[in-house]
């Protein structure tokens, strides 16, 4: 996993939070062609952290961002419960975007991988904030409740 952090306009924090789905010289390829576009797009230095092991410092890192970019279904679910404003990278599977109609998102923060040198910082709305707390206040319950039916049907 590469957690990259950007700090622009000297103050803001951005971050690109991305698993491995490249051959190794592939992905390092790929990673080191986005930090240089990113760095060039904002002519600011970007600091790029290859590997973060442990999970407190993980999450700190990500609850102290302003804005996040999300590859993978996980990221968002740390975004998401550390209520950092992110983009999502349109994924190979329905995860993200699932998840994101399951709160009441839509799909507008659902970016393709060709314009995420393009992206502008957006803070969540009101709506998003309060659409956010909901799902995380609701869906241990619904999780559990829907673990119970499949129970039920598989004792029938």
């Amino acid at each position: 996993m590469i957690l990259i952090l950007l700090s622009l306009a000297g103050c803001a924090l951005y971050a690109i939070i991305l698993t491995f789905f490249y051959s190794y010289n592939n992905r390092v390829e790929y990673y080191n062609n986005m930090h240089n576009a990113w760095e060039q797009l904002y002519n600011k230095d970007a600091t790029m952290f290859y590997y973060i092991n442990d999970y407190k410092n993980y999450i700190q890192k990500i609850a102290n961002l302003n804005f996040l970019i999300v590859g993978r279904y996980h990221s968002l679910c740390f975004a998401l419960k550390t209520l950092t404003p992110f983009v999502a990278l349109k994924s190979n599977s329905h995860k993200i975007e699932g998840m994101l109609e399951d709160i009441g998102m839509g799909q507008n923060r659902i970016i393709e991988e060709n314009d995420i040198v393009k992206i502008k910082m957006k803070s969540f709305s009101d709506s998003e904030q309060t659409k956010i707390l909901d799902y995380i206040n609701t869906a241990p319950i619904k999780i559990e409740n829907m673990f119970k039916e499949i129970k039920k049907l598989l004792e029938k």
